[in-house]
């Protein structure tokens, strides 16, 4: 088996799947990233299908161009990866293309 690189692998699970720019609140942040939704349908089903339905358990979810604000709306910290766990997930939700002000993409 050769060895890939991370950016082969993002790639190559860009291609498979639509960026949904989501927000998830946890009890102490508010994390705001692309999650990679398999092509397959309406943005709810998929992000349904992705945290619930697709047959495996999910420990995490991962997220790029994150931006991590405090629930007081303090912006904490930008990152280009993170993997949030489903446990500290109390909501989800997709943000529509208005409301979000930039390309999706952290300088």
């Amino acid at each position: 088996m050769s060895a890939q690189s991370s950016g082969d692998l993002f790639r190559q699970v860009n291609r498979k799947a639509d960026l949904v720019r989501v927000r998830v609140v946890t009890p102490n942040y508010q994390i705001e990233g692309d999650m990679h939704c398999p092509r397959n349908g309406k943005v709810g089903r998929s992000l349904s299908h992705l945290l619930n339905h697709d047959g495996q358990k999910r420990n995490f979810i991962a997220l790029t161009n994150v931006l991590i604000t405090s629930n007081e709306g303090i912006a904490v910290e930008s990152l280009p990866f993170i993997q949030v766990s489903m446990r500290q997930i109390e909501y989800l939700y997709p943000i529509a293309s208005d409301e979000d002000p930039g390309d999706g993409v952290l300088d």
